[in-house]
């Protein structure tokens, strides 16, 4: 079975909710050009190495608040919205999996 996450209007968004909230309206471009850059110079599709990764449970927090966000794969939401979190817990999972070794 194959599911896939979405960010409305894009990927970004998720990275933005490591930082703020934004539970308006946003163009993509005023995303990645205003304010994703207000918090590390130089985005070009590319993380820095400080990016705050540890801040996944608030990204995710803040991703949850959005009124009509889905909270299932595979649902383009309004925009703003992602449900990016879902990868993420997904791969802490199998990640958990793989310390503990088999059974």
């Amino acid at each position: 079975m194959t599911e896939v996450v979405v960010s409305n209007p894009c990927f970004e968004f998720w990275l933005l909710y490591h930082f703020q909230d934004l539970t308006s309206s946003v163009d993509r471009n005023v995303l990645c050009k205003e304010k994703l850059r207000r918090h590390f110079d130089g985005y070009a599709k590319h993380l820095p190495p400080d990016f705050p990764f540890g801040h996944h449970s608030e990204a995710k927090r803040r991703a949850l608040r959005v009124a009509d966000a889905p909270e299932d794969s595979g649902i383009i939401g309004p925009n703003p919205s992602t449900n990016v979190w879902l990868l993420i817990e997904a791969v802490r999972r199998a990640s958990a999996r793989d310390v503990a070794g088999p059974g």
